[in-house]
């Protein structure tokens, strides 16, 4: 699950920055989580974004592997 760091608005839009682990933070709009209004297909539910996060994880690490390799 992604902690919530802060709550903030940008753009008129509220946003949700969240950690992000090795790669910062990952700011969210409020309208894609399951905390705005009524889920449409588009939205990313809690899970889903649990889902993204592991994937951005593996890109991560993926990522400064081929850096120490090549580096």
């Amino acid at each position: 699950m992604l902690r919530v760091e802060r709550v903030g608005v940008r753009g008129g839009v509220v946003v949700f920055v969240c950690e992000g682990g090795p790669t910062g933070r990952v700011r969210v709009g409020e309208s894609w989580t399951d905390r705005g209004g009524d889920p449409l297909s588009h939205r990313l539910a809690g899970e889903a974004l649990v889902e993204l996060k592991v994937l951005v994880d593996a890109l991560a690490r993926r990522r400064e592997q081929g850096a120490r390799v090549g580096g």
